[in-house]
């Protein structure tokens, strides 16, 4: 017999997986024996297979939908969340339409930030659909006069003050000391009332709010600045709300410099180098402490704010690199102004308001 390695002429090839395969081969009047011709062509067939199954199976996305009115346990917002950061990809949680999940009752943590300090927890991109639903809690506290729950905007509670009664923030996107360039949740159609805060984004992470009502923000858990801004987003996190409505926004909070970046107020705050702030078509009214935008952009960031009204909510402040477009929008206050209704642009980029209003009242 002659060596398997005879003449053969190899006239057209096929690519198999990532085997370059012979399509048909021309052989010499030697035949090549027949044991040898089927141990490659089967050692070629387990090659290829074995390629093809190292590749790793994209992951489909998945729909979990939440029917519980409580924070936590089966059919909760919590249960939702967790099996979304399970999967990855792009997940949608969908809340059954009119559902009211009550705050209350979740095991959380105050006076720090960390996932236990939020109803829920994004470490992956997720959809949540709010149909209509609420998402609630209770805050009360009685003063040393025995008044319950001065309204927001009269004075911040004080040490002296018992806390009867409050609730958790909302969403913590993406993870501490990590960059989460790869996360982007988006809220959609939902209510949120009497929370401790909105909203905080970790470093590169991007949530984007569209058509919530959101009311009745108090801080009443403190943080070590006086008090956790609504939404808050730190290091290159982006911020986006359309079509929302912002009531009853308060914190004591005084920054005393502009070090990070949070929707602050009802607005933006900022604590580091954010990225990106965007509020479309938005209604803010009676937005207590320290002015409504707070935002310290980094290099090439925006804030972009078009189409929206604000009412009794103290000024913008912009800061480090950020350009500020005002574009067809309204500003007004019912009060005297401040201090905090001004209009700084400490940024070393331009702010343009462009086919604007801006009211203060005068004698």
């Amino acid at each position: 017999r002659r060596a398997a390695g005879a003449l053969m002429a190899v006239e057209d090839r096929v690519r198999f997986g990532d085997l370059d395969v012979p399509k048909r081969i021309t052989r010499s009047k030697t035949r090549l024996p027949t044991g040898i011709v089927a141990r490659a062509m089967f050692a070629l067939l387990a090659a290829a297979t074995a390629l093809l199954m190292a590749q790793p199976a994209a992951a489909a996305a998945e729909i979990y939908t939440v029917t519980s009115t409580q924070c936590d346990g089966p059919g909760s917002i919590r249960a939702a969340m967790t099996s979304a950061n399970n999967n990855l990809g792009e997940d949608t949680i969908k809340i059954d339409p009119g559902l009211e999940i009550q705050t209350v009752n979740c095991d959380f943590v105050g006076n720090e930030i960390a996932p236990d300090y939020f109803a829920v927890h994004a470490t992956e991109s997720v959809i949540i659909e709010g149909n209509g639903a609420k998402l609630f809690g209770i805050i009360n506290w009685v003063d040393s006069g025995g008044v319950v729950t001065p309204s927001p905007g009269e004075r911040c509670i004080r040490d002296t003050d018992l806390i009867a009664a409050t609730s958790p923030g909302f969403i913590l996107v993406g993870e501490r000391n990590a960059d989460n360039s790869d996360i982007t949740v988006t809220v959609r159609n939902l209510d949120l009332k009497e929370l401790n805060s909105v909203a905080y984004i970790e470093k590169n992470a991007s949530l984007v709010m569209e058509d919530l009502d959101v009311f009745k923000i108090i801080p009443v858990w403190r943080t070590d600045d006086g008090g956790l801004p609504a939404v808050t987003a730190v290091e290159g996190a982006n911020f986006t709300a359309r079509g929302t409505s912002w009531g009853s926004i308060f914190n004591c909070s005084r920054p005393p410099e502009p070090q990070a970046s949070s929707i602050y107020n009802g607005a933006a705050f900022t604590a580091g180098s954010g990225g990106d702030l965007t509020l479309e078509n938005s209604f803010f009214q009676n937005i207590g402490g320290a002015g409504t935008i707070f935002w310290n952009g980094r290099p090439g960031s925006k804030v972009n704010i078009v189409s929206s009204r604000f009412d009794s909510s103290g000024g913008f402040s912009v800061f480090g690199d950020a350009t500020t477009n005002i574009v067809n929008t309204i500003w007004s206050t019912t009060n005297l102004p401040d201090i905090t209704d001004t209009m700084y642009n400490v940024s070393s980029a331009e702010m343009n308001i462009v086919a604007s209003t801006i009211l203060w009242p005068f004698n």
